[in-house]
C-alpha cells in the first residue's frame, strides 16, 4: 500500500513523462524519510501504550491466558449468537440501502447506521462516552468516505502533495490496509476509474464479517455469562450465592463443608475473609465473622459436627461449635510453610491433617500436621508435596497428590508418618473422593478429563472413567452409587453411575467450577466455582 498513487493517461506527453521520473527520484527521497519515520513511529507507540502490550502478553500467558480460554469457552454460544445476529443486521441494512435507496439517501442510512454501531458496540465493550463517540464518529467517517465516487479519490491521490500525504499515513500506520477490507473500501483500489464497481454483497460481506467477528470476539465476559445463564443454565439448578462474574469476585468459593445434623453448608475460598454458612442450606448466606483471611478450605471435624477452618496468616488451626458458630478451641501451627492450608478429617480416630501447599517452595516446617482433636495437639509430622489430600475414612490414612506434578498418589500413616504406598504415574492430578464402596481413592485428571481408579490398600491402578474435559471437583452419592464431577471448563456437572462408568446426564452449570458437596438424602449437590455457588436437583 506504499506505493505511489498514479493515474495513467494516453494522452501524456514526453515532457510530462520525464517530469513524472523526476517526481519519482523525489518521491523515493520522501519514501526514505518514511522508513525512518515508520521505526520510530512504533518505538513511540511502544512507549505510550507499554501498560496495554504487557496486559495483553499476559492475556495469552500464564493463569490470565487460562483465565481467557475458561471464560471465551464458557461465553462460546453467547458469542455465536451475537455474532450471527451481528452479521444479519449489517448486512440486512446494507443490502436494502445499496440496492434499494438512493445514492445519497443510501450513503445517509449506512453511514448512520456503522456510526451508531460502532458507538453502541464500543459502550457495550465498557470503553466509556468519549471513546464510543470517537470511535462513532471515526467509523461514520470510513464509510462517508467510502462513499465518495471513485474518480474522486483517484483524482486526489493524483495530487502530488496529497499523494504524498496518503503514503506517509500508511508507513506510519502500518498494517493499516490489513483491517480495511479491499472489495468494501473500494476507494484504496488502484484500479482504473472506468472499472466495472464491485457487486453489491463484495462491498457489504467483508465489513459485515469484520464487524461481527470482532464484537462477538471483544464482548465483555461479565455482560455475556448474565445472558448466558439466562439462556443456558440447567432448569435444574438454581445460584444460590453470588453470582459476580469478575476475575476476583466476592463469591469465589473452593471448598465446602456440611453440618449434617442442621443441614448448615459452610462456604470457603479466597474472596471469603471469614467464612460464610447457608443456613439449612438455603439463601441468603450469613458471614460467621470468623477470620480466615480467605484461606479455600474447611471441614466437618468429628461426629460432632465441629467444622474446622485455618487461618493462613497466623497458621491457626479453629474449631467452631455448630450452634453458636463461635470458636471453641485453636491451635497455633508453628513454622507452617506459606501458602494455602487444606484440611482432611479422619473422624473415627479423630484425627484432621492439617497440610500446606507450600506455594513458591519457600519451605519453613513440614509441611503436613497431624492434629488429635481431642487434645488440640500435633500428634505427627509428614514431609510432602501437597495440591490436595483426602482421609481414609476406615483407616489413619491420608492419601495426597500435587496438580503442579504428575508424581500420581501417595499414602501416608497418620499415626506414624510413613510413606505405605505411592500410585504409577497418570498425569497431572487435581481433588480426590473416597469411594468406600469399592475401598478406591478417585482423582481427577483435567487434562485427559478421567477419573483415575486408584486402589485404596495398594494404590495400583484400575481402569479409569471417561467423563468431561476440565474435570476437576468429585462427589460421591453412595446410596445411589453415583459420582458428580464438575468441570472448570466446560461448565458442566457430570452424574456418572459408578456401576458401569457411564455418564448418565448432565447439567450445565457455569465457569471455573470447583467443589462438589452432595446430600443425597434429599438428591442435591451444592456447587462451588470461582463466580458462586449452585444447587442442582442432579435426580431430575
Amino acid at each position: 500500500m506504499a506505493g505511489r498513487f498514479t493515474i495513467a493517461l494516453p494522452e501524456q506527453s514526453a515532457d510530462l513523462a520525464s517530469a513524472e521520473t523526476r517526481e519519482g527520484a523525489r518521491l523515493s527521497r520522501f519514501l526514505l524519510i518514511g522508513r525512518v519515520l515508520a521505526p520510530s513511529a512504533l518505538v513511540l507507540a511502544a512507549f505510550i501504550f507499554r501498560q496495554r502490550i504487557v496486559d495483553l502478553i499476559q492475556h495469552f500467558s500464564g493463569l490470565e491466558f487460562v483465565f481467557t480460554v475458561v471464560h471465551l469457552y464458557s461465553t462460546m454460544s453467547v458469542r455465536l449468537i451475537l455474532g450471527v445476529l451481528t452479521f444479519a443486521l449489517f448486512v440486512a441494512v446494507g443490502i436494502t440501502a445499496f440496492k434499494y435507496a438512493r445514492h445519497r439517501v443510501r450513503t445517509v442510512i449506512f453511514t448512520g447506521f456503522c456510526t451508531a454501531f460502532v458507538a453502541f458496540a464500543l459502550w457495550f465493550l465498557g470503553r466509556g462516552p468519549n471513546a464510543s463517540i470517537a470511535g462513532g464518529v471515526l467509523a461514520g467517517t470510513l464509510v462517508a468516505a467510502n462513499a465518495i465516487a471513485r474518480e474522486t479519490w483517484h483524482s486526489l491521490l493524483a495530487d502530488r502533495r496529497f499523494g504524498r500525504l496518503v503514503n506517509l499515513g500508511f508507513w506510519v500506520l502500518i498494517g493499516i490496509e490489513v483491517v480495511l477490507p479491499r472489495g468494501y473500501f473500494a476507494w484504496i483500489d488502484r484500479s482504473k476509474s472506468t472499472a466495472k464497481p464491485s457487486p453489491i454483497w463484495l462491498r457489504i460481506l467483508p465489513g459485515a464479517l469484520l464487524a461481527a467477528g470482532a464484537f462477538a470476539l471483544m464482548a465483555p465476559f461479565p455482560k455475556l455469562m448474565r445472558l448466558g445463564q439466562t439462556m443456558f443454565m440447567s432448569p435444574a439448578a438454581t445460584i444460590v450465592f453470588g453470582p459476580e462474574y469478575q476475575v476476583f469476585s466476592k463469591y469465589d468459593v473452593s471448598d465446602l463443608a456440611r453440618n449434617p445434623v442442621t443441614g448448615d453448608v459452610f462456604l470457603c475460598g479466597d474472596s471469603q475473609g471469614s467464612p460464610k454458612v447457608l443456613r439449612r442450606g438455603e439463601a441468603p448466606a450469613v458471614d460467621i465473622s470468623i477470620s480466615n483471611n480467605g484461606n479455600e478450605f474447611c471441614e466437618m471435624a468429628d461426629t460432632r459436627a465441629f467444622v474446622t477452618v485455618a487461618n493462613s496468616a497466623t497458621d491457626d488451626l479453629l474449631v467452631i461449635d455448630p450452634d453458636s458458630l463461635k470458636v471453641r478451641s485453636s491451635l497455633r501451627l508453628d513454622k507452617m510453610p506459606y501458602g494455602e492450608i487444606f484440611l482432611a478429617s479422619q473422624p473415627k480416630f479423630n484425627l484432621m491433617a492439617v497440610a500446606s501447599e507450600d506455594e513458591g517452595g519457600m519451605g519453613g516446617g513440614p509441611t503436613v500436621r497431624i492434629v488429635d482433636l481431642g487434645k488440640m495437639k500435633v500428634v505427627q509430622e509428614i514431609n510432602a508435596e501437597v495440591g490436595y489430600l483426602i482421609a481414609d475414612p476406615n483407616r489413619p490414612v491420608i492419601f495426597t497428590n500435587h496438580f503442579a506434578m504428575n508424581a500420581g498418589v501417595r499414602a501416608w500413616d497418620m499415626r506414624t508418618g510413613k510413606l505405605l504406598a505411592t500410585s504409577a504415574r497418570f498425569g497431572r492430578s487435581d481433588r480426590m473422593a473416597f469411594d468406600a464402596a469399592r475401598n478406591e481413592v478417585l482423582a481427577t485428571v483435567p487434562e485427559t478429563g478421567q477419573i483415575w481408579r486408584l486402589d485404596a490398600a495398594t494404590l495400583t491402578s484400575k481402569p479409569p472413567i471417561k467423563t468431561v474435559f476440565g474435570a476437576r471437583g468429585l462427589g460421591i452419592d453412595a446410596d445411589r452409587d453415583l459420582l458428580l464431577v464438575a468441570s472448570f471448563v466446560t461448565d458442566e456437572l457430570d452424574v456418572v453411575d459408578l456401576k458401569t462408568g457411564h455418564s448418565l446426564r448432565r447439567y450445565r452449570l457455569g465457569p471455573w467450577l470447583r467443589d462438589v458437596l452432595v446430600v443425597s438424602d434429599d438428591g442435591v449437590a451444592y456447587v462451588a466455582s470461582r463466580y458462586g455457588v449452585y444447587r442442582v436437583n442432579y435426580l431430575r
